[in-house]
Parts: C-alpha cells; sequence; structure tokens
C-alpha cells in the first residue's frame, strides 16, 4: 500500500511562531492542534477530557485548536467555548493553523494513511496518537511523537504532558518529526515506487531466463 507524498512547499515549519501565534491571539502558549474529522469515531473525548486535565495544571499556559468539520463540530462548540474551533480549513488558512502548533494531538485509533500526521510532521509538530492503525506506522515513540494506549485517556493526557514539560525534547522531536516526514514526500514516494516495479521486472526476467 503506497501512501500519499506530502507537498514540502506547503507543509514546513516556522522558525518563528511570534507572528503567526499573534494572528490568532495565542503569544505565550503552548498550542495543542488537532485537524480532522469532529465525529464520535475520531475520540473527540478523550482528546477534550486530556485538555481539560491539563488545563487544570497550565491554565493560560496551553491552548487547543480543532480544525475540521463533522457531525460534532455544533455541540463540542457549544460545550467548549475555551476550544477554538476553526471548522474546515484549506490552502494558506490550514498551513497557518498548522504553522501556529506546537503539539498534534490526534486521539482517533481508526485511521489507515493518516495524512493528517505527516503534514503535522512536515510542519514541524510532534504527534501524539495511539498506536493503532495507520499512526503507529508513522510515530516513532520517543523520536518523533509519542504513541498512547488507544481508546485511553490517561496514556494520552500524559504523552501531551510530557512534551509540555520538557521543550527540549519538544524541540528536538520536532526536527525529527520534519526528517520523517521528508522520507515521505512524493519524490520518496516515487523513488519507492520505480525500485519496486525494477525489483518486479528484474525477478520476472530471471524466471523467465531460468
Amino acid at each position: 500500500l503506497w501512501g500519499r507524498g506530502i507537498d514540502f512547499e506547503k507543509f514546513k515549519p516556522l522558525e518563528d511562531k511570534r507572528e503567526i501565534k499573534r494572528k490568532y491571539r495565542m503569544e505565550n502558549k503552548i498550542v495543542l492542534l488537532y485537524v480532522g474529522r469532529v465525529s464520535q469515531e475520531k475520540n473527540m473525548d478523550i482528546l477534550i477530557e486530556s485538555y481539560r486535565r491539563l488545563k487544570k495544571e497550565y491554565n493560560e499556559k496551553i491552548k487547543l485548536i480543532i480544525t475540521g468539520g463533522g457531525p460534532r463540530l455544533e455541540e463540542l462548540t457549544k460545550k467548549n467555548p475555551d476550544i477554538l474551533f476553526t471548522g474546515y480549513l484549506k490552502g494558506k488558512d490550514l498551513t497557518d493553523i498548522y504553522s501556529s502548533a506546537d503539539i498534534f494531538s490526534f486521539p482517533s485509533s481508526t485511521e489507515t494513511l493518516g495524512n493528517v500526521v505527516l503534514e503535522a510532521m512536515a510542519s514541524g509538530l510532534p504527534v501524539v496518537g495511539p498506536a493503532a492503525g495507520g499512526l503507529k506506522d508513522n510515530i516513532i515513540d520517543g523520536y518523533n511523537g509519542i504513541l498512547s494506549v488507544p481508546n485511553e485517556v490517561e496514556s494520552f493526557y500524559q504523552g501531551i504532558r510530557s512534551l509540555i514539560e520538557d521543550e527540549s525534547k519538544r524541540i528536538e522531536m520536532s526536527k525529527n518529526a520534519r526528517a520523517f516526514a521528508e522520507s515521505k514526500s512524493w519524490d520518496k514516494v516515487f523513488e519507492g515506487l520505480i525500485e519496486s516495479y525494477k525489483t518486479v521486472l528484474n525477478r520476472n526476467s530471471i524466471l523467465k531466463s531460468a
């Protein structure tokens, strides 16, 4: 199964996030980001409960942004006025949101290819997500993010908390996330595809000559 490549001209980290954070009035905050469908199967309750616990510890030091549309958007927006719900974004608005964040928080255990996770990594975000589905293929625990126990609030919360607490680890994982995402670029995807075709052709040639 071939992954979808990431456009590195669109998704890239910013050396200085201050201007983009000012745009969203989040100066001096550690920004947690979720991008995806706002629905039950995405484990939004795990994300929000983790944020509630973190707010008790860090109060105004952190902010959660939820980007995307879905059947639970209206309900969750009304219940959580302290969370920034942007709705569905695309183009520069989407890349700006990625650029404003510090940690990508993705609780869903049902992902396959996990393209938003690769977009986040390309933007230089360490990812906290469950060891399930396509996420466990993209998150290298302790290198470019943290794997949590699927469907468990405590593990997910602790993963985010560890990155809030340790800035040096967060910065190192940010660099590693970008490097990992580069290995998933369109060029790398096509290189891998071509190599696979060559292997198949060589194998067929050997079989025919045998």
